[in-house]
């Protein structure tokens, strides 16, 4: 969460840098976002914990499943709701741009182009970040299930 805020903060001080990026640009990125957004939630919807014996490791997991889902959710909200917002307020023109007094001669031009860029750019970062995370969650559990049939397959040939 904290990470999220710290690039939202980071994309809006990106703002006084006098960049505009094309709006395709921009467009096209967001629709990457959104299919590594579904292709992430497919993953994490898909995600069965059965073979897992162990109640609190099984716990642990789907612990780990729903933080990364909640990461998903609050990434892409996150960029839908700047996604829409910069296209809607910015329909009229080529780029969003604020201006800002600063002091009497001098004023800040703030341009929200390159903060959604800059966002969206985040984003795809961070979720393939939770593809990495969602790899591990697998190997964990494969690791898991296996110690476990050892553990089991030892308790039979004992007895």
């Amino acid at each position: 969460m904290k990470k999220i805020f710290f690039a939202i903060l980071v994309s809006i001080i990106l703002s006084v840098v006098p960049i505009t990026v094309p709006k395709p640009v921009l467009i096209t990125l967001y629709g990457v976002v959104g299919i590594f957004f579904s292709v992430g939630m497919s993953l994490v919807i898909s995600f069965n914990a059965g073979n897992i014996q162990n109640t609190d490791y099984r716990n642990e997991i789907r612990g780990g499943m729903h933080q990364i889902r909640q990461n998903f959710i609050l990434i892409f909200t996150i960029c839908s709701i700047l996604y829409t917002a910069y296209f809607v307020l910015g329909d009229k023109q080529e780029a969003i741009t604020t201006s800002i007094q600063i002091t009497k001669t001098y004023t800040c031009e703030l341009c929200w182009s390159l903060s959604l860029l800059a966002f969206l750019a985040y984003s795809v970062f961070a979720i393939l970040s939770n593809y990495i995370d969602i790899q591990s969650l697998y190997e964990d559990i494969e690791d898991r299930i296996i110690q476990e049939n050892k553990r089991q397959k030892k308790l039979t040939e004992a007895k």
